[in-house]
């Protein structure tokens, strides 16, 4: 199991600083999925940093930032992996380091509810080129309604972890890790979080 959720991380007094405090930041990129602010955990004397890094050292102890953002979702994400390569490919992601130590993904959920989950499954890949029909098994318990954007069939991929979003905790996952998430538009939200990619 490469997945992990950790509960109880972050208090509900610091999910609403983190709300607040990137309300107010300038939108640094749009596109058709999400709106993006910069996330400057990089930098020891940025908010971000001040906040999450004490928290995430206890997680995964010392660790070094690769990239991340907060973000405003549109639309969900269909099936694919954040590995270093799949990120470098898109020529849009800079990455503050290369060095592969943890090679991990997190995300801070800063809303909740039935419509947000993330779903991460027992397959790996460096690039978001693949035959999914490689990992293809036994049936899983995935209801396909929940993911009416993805084409491939999710009900025969290997399951890690089907994580419904909580405030307060921290979900990891390998960043070569096959993931997706579910159709939250069904319900006519939108859904912000932060996601830090770990070298």
């Amino acid at each position: 199991m490469s997945s992990k959720v950790y509960s109880n991380v972050f208090t509900p007094e610091e999910i609403d600083l983190i709300i607040k405090f990137y309300e107010s930041k300038e939108i640094k990129a749009t596109d058709y999925w999400s709106t993006n602010k910069y996330l400057e955990y990089q930098i020891s004397e940025d908010f971000s940093y001040q906040l999450l890094n004490p928290k995430i050292t206890k997680i995964l102890g010392e660790h070094e930032f690769a990239t991340g953002t907060y973000k405003e979702c549109m639309r969900p994400y269909g099936l694919h992996v954040d590995a270093y390569d799949a990120h470098q490919a898109t020529n849009t992601i800079t990455s503050f380091s290369s060095v592969k130590k943890h090679n991990k993904a997190l995300l801070i959920p800063l809303v909740e509810g039935p419509a947000y989950k993330t779903v991460t499954f027992n397959c790996y890949s460096s690039v978001n080129c693949y035959n999914i029909s490689e990992w293809y098994g036994d049936k899983n318990s995935l209801d396909p309604t929940e993911f009416p954007h993805e084409k491939n069939n999710l009900t025969l991929l290997p399951v890690d972890v089907e994580y419904s979003w909580r405030l307060g905790d921290v979900l990891t996952w390998d960043r070569d890790q096959l993931h997706i998430s579910a159709d939250f538009t069904r319900f006519g939200v939108t859904k912000k979080f932060l996601v830090l990619f770990i070298a």
